[in-house]
C-alpha cells in the first residue's frame, strides 16, 4: 500500500531505501575525494571548492553521477519522479496520461523504427510522434536568419538542380555534327580525249564526243553546285556549333555559380548554428524539440547532421534524446 501523503504512490520503504542509497554514494564519493585533484569534498558540493570540477549528483538507481539531468545517461532511471516525461507537470496519482501534455506515461512507440521513448521527436530516425512535435516539423525555426537561410538553400538548391540538368541538355546537343563528305573529284580526262578523237573521226562520233563533253560540263557544275552548297551547310552547322559552345560555356557558369551560392549558404547555416550554440533552455525537453525540429528542417533541406554536441558535458550523441541535460545548448555537426 502507499504510504499516506505520498503522491507518487511509492511504499513506506522505497524512499528510506533510495535516500540511504544516496547517502550512501555520496558518503563514498566524499572519502574518496575528487576525481581530479583528489582534494577532500564538502560534503553535497557540486563543485570541488578546489580546482572547480564539476561533481553532479549520483543517480539513485545506479550512482553515476547525474548532474542536474531529467534522466541518467547511464541507466536511463527517470530522476523526476512525480513529473510527466515530457512536459514536467505534476502526474496524477495512477493517471496513465499526462492532464497536461495528453502523453502517455508508457512512452510513444515510432511508427517508422519501432523506437519507444519518452521524447516528443523520435531519437531513432527523427520522426515526429507527439501532436506537438507535429507541429513543430511543419514549423520554420525560431532563428529568422536561420530560416531565412534555409528559404534561400532551398530556393537555390532547386535552381542549381534545374541549371545542371539545363547545362546536361547542351552538352548533349553541344557534340560536334558530322561534316559532310566532299564532293567526288572531277574527272575531265575522259571528255577531253574523246575530243581530240573526234578530229580524226566522222561527224557522227565528234557528235557524240562533243555530247559527251558537254555532259561532262553539266555533271562536273551539278558537282560545283553540290559542293557550294554542302560549303554553306559546313559553315551553318560551325555557327550552330559555336552558339552550342556559347550556350555551354554560360551554362556552365551559371551552374557554378549556383553551386558556390548553394555551399555559401550551407556555410552560412553552419555558422549561425555555430553562433548560437550557447543558447541555453529552461528544460531539457525544451531544448531537444528545439534541435529535433531544427534536424527535420535540416533534412529537409538537403542537410545531414551527422553527431549533435552537447555544451554539458561537451560530448557528442547521436541526438539531443541521448543527452540527460541538453538545456544549456548545443549544436549539430555536419561531415
Amino acid at each position: 500500500m502507499s504510504a499516506p501523503g505520498d503522491p507518487a504512490g511509492r511504499t513506506a520503504s522505497e524512499p528510506v531505501a533510495t535516500e540511504q542509497a544516496t547517502q550512501d554514494l555520496t558518503r563514498t564519493r566524499d572519502a574518496s575525494g575528487c576525481p581530479n585533484c583528489h582534494e577532500p569534498l564538502v560534503p553535497g558540493a557540486l563543485f570541488c571548492v578546489e580546482c572547480g570540477h564539476a561533481l553532479g549528483c549520483p543517480c539513485p538507481q545506479c550512482g553515476a553521477e547525474v548532474g542536474g539531468g531529467d534522466f541518467c545517461e547511464a541507466c536511463g532511471h527517470w530522476l523526476k519522479t512525480g513529473q510527466c516525461r515530457f512536459c514536467y507537470a505534476e502526474l496524477v496519482e495512477g493517471a496513465a496520461f499526462c492532464t497536461e501534455c495528453g502523453n502517455s506515461q508508457q512512452g510513444l512507440r515510432c511508427a517508422r523504427c519501432q523506437t519507444q521513448g519518452f521524447f516528443d521527436f523520435c531519437g531513432g530516425c527523427g520522426d515526429a510522434l507527439s501532436e506537438l512535435a507535429q507541429d513543430l516539423a511543419l514549423a520554420p525555426p525560431d532563428d529568422p536568419a536561420l530560416a531565412e537561410a534555409l528559404a534561400q538553400l532551398r530556393q537555390l538548391d532547386a535552381a542549381t538542380r534545374q541549371a545542371q540538368a539545363q547545362l546536361a541538355q547542351v552538352q548533349a546537343a553541344a557534340a560536334p555534327a558530322p561534316r559532310p563528305a566532299p564532293p567526288p573529284g572531277l574527272n575531265l580526262g575522259g571528255a577531253l580525249q574523246s575530243l581530240r578523237a573526234g578530229a580524226a573521226l566522222d561527224a557522227a562520233a565528234a557528235q557524240r564526243a562533243r555530247d559527251e563533253a558537254a555532259k561532262a560540263r553539266a555533271e562536273a557544275q551539278a558537282r560545283a553546285d553540290d559542293a557550294t552548297a554542302q560549303a554553306m551547310q559546313a559553315a551553318r552547322a560551325d555557327a550552330l556549333q559555336a552558339a552550342r559552345q556559347a550556350e555551354m560555356a554560360q551554362s556552365t557558369a551559371t551552374a557554378l555559380g549556383l553551386s558556390a551560392q548553394l555551399q555559401q549558404t550551407r556555410e552560412r547555416i553552419k555558422a549561425l548554428m555555430a553562433a548560437s550554440d550557447q543558447r541555453s533552455f529552461p528544460d531539457a525537453q525544451s531544448a531537444r524539440r528545439h534541435f529535433m525540429q531544427l534536424r527535420s528542417q535540416l533534412i529537409r533541406e538537403g542537410q545531414q547532421p551527422t553527431k549533435w554536441l552537447c555544451n554539458w558535458a561537451n560530448c557528442q550523441h547521436d541526438n539531443p534524446n541521448d543527452c540527460g541535460n541538453p538545456s544549456l545548448g548545443g549544436r549539430w555537426l555536419f561531415d
